[in-house]
């Protein structure tokens, strides 16, 4: 019964962030801000990993490399992640001053 009713919720809600690949090593953490929304996303696995994730807010995304100090925009919501093993990486989606004044 428990499983049934998390089908159903996920039916409702949408995920803080989808992956394509139901087995990727991803684990992942939302935060958000007044100016936007960060998402702190890991490679849990040995190998590395690639592969588009979705965010559930529109417009253009920056993937930050904390490693290498990189950072470049897609235009999102679908990114494409190359990962190191147990590498990381920083996504950052902006809030609209319109889509702010319009939040419950």
């Amino acid at each position: 019964q428990a499983g049934e009713a998390v089908r159903k919720i996920d039916a409702v809600l949408r995920p803080d962030l989808e992956v394509a690949a139901a087995d990727a090593p991803l684990r992942m953490t939302r935060r958000k801000s007044v100016d936007g929304e960060v998402w702190f996303v890991v490679n849990d696995g040995r190998k590395p990993w690639s592969g588009p994730v979705t965010l559930p807010v529109p417009g253009t995304v920056q993937v930050c490399d904390p490693v290498s100090g990189s950072i470049r925009e897609e235009p999102g919501p679908s990114v494409n992640l190359a990962m190191a093993p147990y590498g990381a990486v920083v996504l950052r989606a902006r809030t609209t001053a319109s889509a702010r004044d319009n939040a419950p």
